[in-house]
């Protein structure tokens, strides 16, 4: 019988952290989604081209801001588990996907960057981490 890998989303996957995430999980053979703001004129080359190398290894990247609630929802519901490797500046944004999470319903677990964020009704949100894998 063939084992399903559960699919990803990393939010900060363009990040330091975040980039060897997304890398890990693929090499893991995970299908894997990154959640990153959308490119302008300004967006720096290095970031442009990081994308380009994930979407050449699969990955599927999802443009938006963190206040976008139904495309945060959307997204959420496509996936298993959500990771955020959002820097320390971004810590409050992560209550908005964890507000998407709780509507979306549908994700097993989610890895905060910092875990001490504290989350009302947090029962739905029990998962357990293999020490061996990523997810």
């Amino acid at each position: 019988m063939e084992s399903v890998l559960s699919s990803i989303l990393i939010f900060g996957g363009t990040g330091y952290i975040g980039r060897c995430m997304v890398k890990a999980s693929v090499k893991m053979g995970h299908p894997t989604y990154v959640y990153s703001r959308p490119t302008t004129p300004q967006t720096h080359s290095s970031k442009i081209e990081l994308l380009k190398e994930f979407q050449s290894m699969g990955v599927d990247i999802v443009q938006g801001e963190l206040d976008e609630h139904e495309k945060l929802v959307l997204v959420i519901q496509q996936v298993d588990v959500v990771i955020s490797a959002l820097a320390y500046p971004q810590v409050l944004d992560q209550l908005n996907i964890i507000d998407a999470i709780k509507v979306a319903g549908t994700t097993k677990g989610h890895f905060p960057t910092h875990p001490h964020i504290k989350v009302r009704n947090a029962k739905h949100f029990n998962f357990r981490v293999h020490s061996n894998q990523l997810v």
